[in-house]
């Protein structure tokens, strides 16, 4: 990774709303691949359920919770 591809990443947003998100379990399901959630915050926790109540998110999932302290302390 040099310079010039991090200048090209200066304004780039990933995208990560419901429909990929649906999208990515219903091809990962189809494939017979687990789900692994990586949560960094309360409201991966919120879109998690939301996705597991509309049928999206089978039942079968693994949380990785990732908690940051030392980024306060810098």
């Amino acid at each position: 990774m040099g310079k010039p591809y991090l200048e090209g990443t200066r304004d780039f947003m990933f995208k990560n709303a419901f429909t990929d998100l649906e999208y990515f379990c219903k091809v990962m399901y189809g494939n017979g691949i687990k789900s692994e959630l990586e949560c960094y915050n309360v409201s991966h926790l919120y879109n998690a359920y939301c996705l597991l109540n509309n049928g999206v998110l089978n039942l079968y999932y693994i949380y990785s919770l990732l908690w940051v302290f030392l980024m306060e302390l810098t």
